[in-house]
């Protein structure tokens, strides 16, 4: 599992080195974020498993790597921190670990501004499941970030099977 984890970290650790950063314009629908977090398997495709976005946590500094599946809220705090803000929806999103389990895709830290957009959570037919996402690479920064996109999904698909993370492409902004 752990070797899985290392290559898939460099995998995307290479690819994200391959695009490099674009200076585009922004539009105005890069700055807002949806009000829905409950994603539900469709009614065509009912081998789509549903979960929930998780807004509010970022990837600790003190943390070089992060498992793919969390399965508890002292496993949680060791690699995330809360990142609370003012307002009606600035609450982090509350986990219940005795019905979900959390799926974490972690980007390595970068400088250019990168949008991570779920595709799909689907399972692979092996008895675990495949998160597919597109990572957006934007415009350099002149700060460094860690992209980190939590998602909680119901544990009846068992946090023990094998989660796996597809990028399915990195693209730019402008494209």
């Amino acid at each position: 599992m752990k070797s899985l984890l290392i290559a898939s970290a460099i995998v995307l650790g290479a690819l994200l080195g391959l695009e490099s950063c674009t200076n585009t314009s922004t539009s105005s629908s890069d700055n807002t974020t949806s009000d829905q977090t409950e994603v539900n398997a469709t009614e065509t495709d009912s081998s789509t498993v549903p979960y929930t976005l998780l807004k509010g946590y970022f990837t600790r500094n003190d943390v070089d790597s992060v498992p793919t599946v969390i399965s508890s809220e002292k496993e949680l705090k060791e690699y995330f921190g809360v990142a609370a803000v003012m307002g009606e929806d600035g609450k982090p999103t509350e986990v219940d670990f005795s019905k979900d389990f959390v799926v974490a895709v972690v980007l390595p830290s970068t400088d250019c501004a990168i949008e991570v957009t779920p595709e799909a959570l689907v399972p692979d037919g092996n008895g675990g499941l495949v998160f597919h996402c597109t990572a957006n690479v934007g415009e350099k920064q002149t700060f460094t970030i860690r992209p980190t996109y939590l998602i909680a999904v119901d544990r009846k698909y068992s946090p023990d099977m094998n989660v796996r993370i597809e990028l399915d492409n990195i693209a730019s902004s402008d494209q």
